[in-house]
């Protein structure tokens, strides 16, 4: 084993200087985190994770996560969720002082070690300390910030990590869970209700600190913003009151498109006018045409083609590619389409993206029979 440690010491991957105040590995944990939270809306039959049912007229339930697909996607968004931030806060602290990160004293000694130039040293080959005494030193330097050292302030702009604290601690919890234990799973309406209500307000708050980071927040030619619009919507709590059924659905159909853009958003490799101006500009849009003639093409002779361009990627090959029959619209319909340049894949239970404003045309009939 030894021997083992040995040959890997030297074989890491040297990070580049990043554009970003964020080191790139963080950046790619949390690209792996949203995208597994993306990947949770599934486009087989199912769902995602688990159902919808109305019993008697009386109440709305949901079934419970049963899809293995699902769950490790489930495990993965929670995993990468929890370690970006630890890795963030870490990385914050450390700069001010590694005893911070790994001096096991309580938090005055802490800081008066630091501030006595403790010597850093020492500390380079020890383990960083358990994740909730950081937090609470966190805390702590927040809450004291105007009777610390000038050196030992955390800056105000990383204060608002204060009011995510408890949230942190409890994606930790269900980390801890997922990797260690696997028993407990959240079902797919508790997922949405912790990342979109809780999860990614922490998220968008970091990124805002730094530059756009395009191949996180990619434009898409309907429009939308995929993490901004994810961030208006609140997810209740409850989802039993049936008088509030219609608007559970439709909430939980624009969630189900949303994620699906986000999804075929990393896929997209053309040039969405993210960045670059002038001449620069003007030759990969020249590339970008040039790189949609063979799917467009591809897509032109098919009599499934769909009569908009896709959502997501805006290029001219979108197509129906599962059908099935529905009596109420008197016989074959389209239920499932896929652009075959992005992958931007939707299903008619999903409701008509017209009804969300990413598409100017109805490409399904409803399948909601409120």
């Amino acid at each position: 084993m030894s021997r083992l440690k040995e040959y890997l010491s030297d074989k890491t991957i040297q990070e580049h200087e990043s554009q970003y105040k964020m080191p790139y590995s963080l950046f790619t944990i949390l690209k792996s985190a949203l995208w597994e939270y993306y990947l949770t809306v599934d486009m087989k039959i199912g769902c995602q994770g688990g159902d919808f049912a109305i019993i008697n007229n009386q109440y709305v339930t949901l079934t419970i996560a049963s899809d293995s697909d699902y769950m490790a996607n489930y495990y993965s968004c929670i995993i990468n969720f929890q370690s970006f931030l630890e890795q963030y806060i870490v990385s914050i602290l450390e700069k001010i002082h590694p005893v911070i990160v790994k001096g096991g004293m309580n938090e005055l000694d802490v800081l008066n070690a630091a501030t006595w130039n403790f010597d850093e040293e020492k500390l380079k080959s020890s383990n960083t300390l358990n994740f909730n005494v950081i937090l609470k030193r966190l805390q702590f330097m927040i809450s004291n910030e105007e009777q610390l050292p000038e050196k030992l302030r955390i800056g105000k702009e990383y204060h608002f990590l204060s009011k995510h604290i408890e949230v942190i601690k409890l994606l930790t919890e269900l980390r801890n869970e997922a990797l260690h234990k696997g028993g407990k799973i959240l079902n797919f309406y508790a997922l949405d209700f912790l990342v979109i209500n809780h999860v990614l307000p922490i998220i968008t708050d970091i990124l805002k600190l730094d530059k756009r980071m395009v191949p996180l927040d990619r434009n898409l030619y309907c429009g939308k913003n995929v993490l901004k619009e994810l961030c208006t919507i609140k997810v209740e709590e409850e989802y039993n009151d049936v008088n509030k059924y219609k608007e559970l659905i439709t909430r939980t159909d624009y969630i189900w498109h949303l994620k699906a853009l986000g999804r075929a958003s990393f896929f997209n490799s053309l040039y969405m006018e993210e960045w670059g101006e002038g001449p620069l500009r003007n030759a990969f849009l020249e590339k970008r045409e040039h790189e949609r003639k063979l799917p467009e093409s591809m897509a032109s002779t098919s009599k499934d083609l769909v009569d908009i361009p896709c959502p997501c990627c805006g290029t001219k090959s979108f197509l129906y590619t599962e059908y099935t029959y529905d009596g109420g619209a008197g016989g074959v319909v389209p239920f499932k389409a896929k652009c075959i340049q992005c992958l931007y894949e939707l299903m008619s239970f999903m409701g008509d993206p017209k009804d969300f404003g990413i598409a100017d045309k109805s490409i399904f009939v409803t399948a909601h029979y409120y």
